[in-house]
């Protein structure tokens, strides 16, 4: 019997930006800033991250002959 097994993986894909803030903002803002920050950002400025990956769905199915 011959099986095909198929794997899959997920990869991430990342952007880094440096911004400017206020001297006084508070660590407790810094998920708005980011979620923020993501929202303003288009897809065109992430890269694949290379070193990032996690096991997706991986199956065998028989091969009718």
């Amino acid at each position: 019997m011959k099986l095909r097994v198929r794997l899959s993986a997920l990869t991430r894909m990342e952007c880094t930006k440096e911004i400017e803030v206020p001297d006084d903002t508070k660590e407790s803002a810094f998920p708005d800033i980011a979620r923020k920050t993501y929202d303003e950002t288009d897809g065109t400025e992430f890269t694949e991250d290379h070193e990032y990956w996690e096991r997706g769905d991986c199956w065998c199915e028989r091969i009718k002959e």
